[in-house]
């Protein structure tokens, strides 16, 4: 039921889970977009990507739609550049929705956002910025949990969506 540039895409995954946010942060946000946009929930196919969003989706008091682990590579490009904006990790689908001109927030944590941040598209960069970013660790002391990800609070992340999206 969704329709082009209706929705927002969120693909809250990366291959790489010390790049991911909480799938608390992840729920609240949903629960807050929803009233403004239709949120789409995508994810690779992996059990670790799935259980993710599967723990995001039993956090939200609103059912965001869901294709996790439904699409192939191809699709998945269909659907972030049919999407209104494209929210998510620093990882391949933030690259893809550059590349289709969709607009992006992107979380960034271990790696350089200098360096990976989306290019030559409307964007906005959600970081805590500690002084040891970027270590390009797989999280604090290699323990696949990156706190300058925790650290990052809801509010902030919300802050970065409305002039994407026009909201006001």
């Amino acid at each position: 039921g969704l329709t082009e540039r209706s929705f927002v895409l969120i693909h809250p995954t990366s291959r790489f889970l010390h790049k991911c946010w909480t799938a608390e942060g992840m729920a609240k946000l949903i629960d807050r977009l929803q009233p403004h946009v239709p949120v789409l929930l995508t994810a690779a196919p992996s059990a670790a990507e799935l259980q993710m969003v599967e723990a995001i989706r039993t956090r939200t008091r609103t059912a965001p739609a869901s294709l996790a682990g439904q699409l192939d590579l191809k699709e998945l490009a269909h659907c972030i550049g049919a999407a209104r904006l494209m929210f998510g990790a620093d990882s391949a689908p933030m690259h893809m929705a550059a590349a289709m001109q969709t607009p992006v927030v992107a979380l960034f944590g271990p790696t350089s956002q200098a360096v990976w941040a989306p290019w030559q598209v409307p964007h906005r960069i959600v970081a805590t910025r500690p002084s040891c970013q970027p270590c390009h660790l797989r999280g604090c002391g290699e323990g696949h949990v990156a706190d300058c990800l925790l650290a990052i609070e809801v509010d902030s992340v919300w802050h970065a969506c409305p002039s994407l999206l026009a909201l006001g």
